[in-house]
């Protein structure tokens, strides 16, 4: 009788272990127990009112509290999770140049004509709905090398 007891001791010194070291390092067993805060984005690059002389646009974004995965896109929405939208001169899907899976990439310039365009970039959903409060503008001067009309 005495083994299970010392069982039951043990165990419960492990439970209290993991529950004294989940308060003291702000985790708990079930769950996350810290909120995740308000998604943003913040474009990197480019800078307002830059020229720019290539004939695609290099873009870098910076993403917070927001887990950029493609392989969920058109899959239910889950709660800080999924891509981001590149819209130009506008803020409806006509505009939309295409949807992005990292923080760098690019945006084809075919058909876009020379001069000053306002990127328009935000964060959405796995079902594509723009998330407003996130979307962050810049204008540039697009003047490229070898403009590409479109086909």
């Amino acid at each position: 009788m005495a083994i299970p007891n010392q069982r039951r001791c043990w165990g419960s010194g492990i439970l209290t272990a993991a529950l004294l070291l989940g308060t003291a390092t702000g985790t708990a067993l079930m769950g996350d127990a810290h909120a995740q805060g308000t998604p943003t984005i913040e474009i990197v690059s480019p800078q307002p009112g830059e020229t720019v002389t290539t004939d695609d646009i290099e873009v870098q974004v910076a993403v917070s509290d927001f887990t950029v995965d493609c392989a969920k896109a058109g899959r239910p929405n889950e709660d800080g999770v999924g891509h981001i939208h590149l819209m130009i001169d506008g803020m409806s899907m006509a505009q939309l140049a295409n949807f992005y899976c990292a923080d760098s990439f690019t945006v084809a310039g075919d058909g876009l004509t020379p001069g000053k365009h306002t990127l328009i970039i935000d964060l959405a959903t796995n079902d594509h709905l723009d998330m407003m409060d996130t979307a962050q503008e810049v204008e540039i001067d697009y003047q490229p090398a070898n403009p590409v009309p479109l086909p």
